[in-house]
């Protein structure tokens, strides 16, 4: 008779371990040595050569040597499983673990940020539907929970479960609709009373944007009901900034040059500012200030806690671009100057501040939006050349122009050392990331989501 000895523990790792090879994520037959159809192949056949430079340039939205040059690499390039005859219009990069894909046909999007996997796609609505904002929440709500009635019961007894919800919420200009995040299913929909011109930012149960009449709005998403708003007046065209102060505040610009700063629990305003010509224009936190670039071809810095002026920068010309900051230093583009550097805190004689502002360089040839810092190098979105510039930050000097003319729109998640996304109308979506630290680690931006590098998108 044959006796069984159980199987040693090192046995035991050995058959785990094949067993994960064997049924590993994305195991093909190819990955075992046979084709397609199963066949083992030719002994005498020669594998394949690696792919040369100017194939890889080609494999990606943007190559290889093209994102080095900017101070970029690539993480990975995944094609988005968008429905057929649909081209992919809108990305938004809201939580550390997805990204969120929007279509011409109104269709919405999952993708993990990990592998590109396309978790889900659901349909929100209508092709004619405009998508303003997306935003992802995480929040607990008390939900009635209706318990049996017993035989000798009138009236049935119910309870309350405090619930952990994950939702994605998306802003369109007539309402908002919450996405659950494990399934893709519609959680709820609410009309919102107030017109949305922005996309927004979220803080406790409330979403809050840019309205239509020059009003910052908050919006009670979990029940669907107006609860307050600020006036500024004019039209409100950027989307408000969430500022990690204390108290939470919210700053927000008007197209008349009002610049109000107000609590972000209650909406009450902390001070305003008229400057004197309008903004529509990205206003820029950093550095405990408010940067702001007015039609009157004026530069000016604000207190950030008391909007009391810095200084103001007087040009002659148009501001023609948002504004960044990168903590020390802030940018725009002047027309005929190109990209002009001013520093974000220029100190005077003694303890004050120099009130006209002072410039560090000025770079002619560098064209489009100053949108984030990579490493010592400052990036320039050119939308309708579709073109990507890197700057030297220390002397502005450009390091690197790239053409991208198939990148339909690029997403950062932050404004320092960002992640940078690149999709295709096709739904071809590429992920890349820094490929150096950034020389300094001051903060350039305390708003909380990510957005696009159009400035006329959310």
């Amino acid at each position: 008779m044959r006796t069984f000895t159980p199987p040693s523990s090192r046995h035991l790792i050995c058959l785990f371990v094949a067993g994960s090879l064997t049924i590993g994520i994305g195991a093909t037959p190819e990955s075992f040595g046979f084709d397609a159809s199963g066949a083992a192949p030719d002994r005498h056949s020669q594998p394949s050569p690696p792919p040369t430079d100017d194939q890889l340039e080609e494999m990606f939205i943007a190559g290889p040597s093209a994102l080095a040059s900017l101070g970029l690499k690539t993480i990975w390039q995944a094609n988005v499983a968008i429905p057929e005859r649909t081209t992919a219009i809108a990305l938004f990069a809201t939580d550390g673990d997805s990204v969120f894909v929007m279509d011409s046909g109104f269709h919405f999007s999952r993708v993990l940020t990990r592998d590109g996997t396309t978790l889900w796609t659901t349909a929100l609505g209508r092709s004619t539907d405009r998508c303003i904002g997306v935003n992802r929440v995480r929040y607990e709500l008390d939900l009635r929970v209706e318990q049996p009635k017993g035989e000798d019961q009138l009236v049935s007894e119910h309870r309350f479960v405090r619930e952990l919800l994950d939702e994605v919420l998306v802003l369109t200009d007539t309402k908002i609709i919450g996405v659950d995040v494990a399934t893709g299913t519609i959680a709820h929909g609410h009309t919102v009373r107030r017109v949305p011109r922005t996309s927004g930012v979220t803080l406790g149960k409330h979403l809050i944007f840019g309205a239509k009449g020059g009003q910052v709005v908050w919006h009670q998403f979990p029940l669907g009901f107006f609860s307050f708003a600020g006036e500024l007046g004019g039209t409100i065209d950027q989307s408000p900034i969430l500022v990690a102060t204390e108290p939470m505040t919210i700053v927000a610009a008007s197209s008349n040059g009002t610049v109000a700063c107000l609590r972000a629990g209650t909406s009450r305003q902390v001070w305003r500012t008229q400057l004197g010509g309008g903004i529509d224009h990205r206003i820029a936190v950093g550095a405990d200030g408010i940067y702001v670039a007015c039609q009157d071809h004026s530069i000016t810095a604000l207190e950030l806690t008391t909007g009391n002026l810095r200084w103001r920068h007087m040009t002659n010309k148009p501001l023609v671009s948002d504004v960044f900051c990168d903590g020390s230093s802030v940018y725009l583009q002047v027309s005929g100057d190109g990209l002009v550097s001013l520093v974000a805190n220029p100190k005077a004689d003694g303890s004050g501040f120099a009130r006209d502002g002072v410039v560090r360089w000025k770079c002619a040839t560098a064209s489009g939006n100053p949108i984030c810092r990579v490493g010592s190098r400052i990036l320039l979105w050119d939308s309708p050349a579709k073109t990507l510039t890197a700057v030297e930050s220390t002397n502005g000097v450009v390091v690197a122009k790239v053409a991208m003319p198939e990148v339909a729109q690029m997403v950062i998640t932050g404004t320092v050392d960002p992640e940078v996304y690149f999709i295709r109308a096709d739904g071809a979506l590429q992920r890349c990331a820094s490929t150096t630290p950034a020389v300094t680690s001051a903060n350039a931006s305390t708003q909380a989501d990510s957005r696009s590098a159009d400035s006329n998108q959310p």
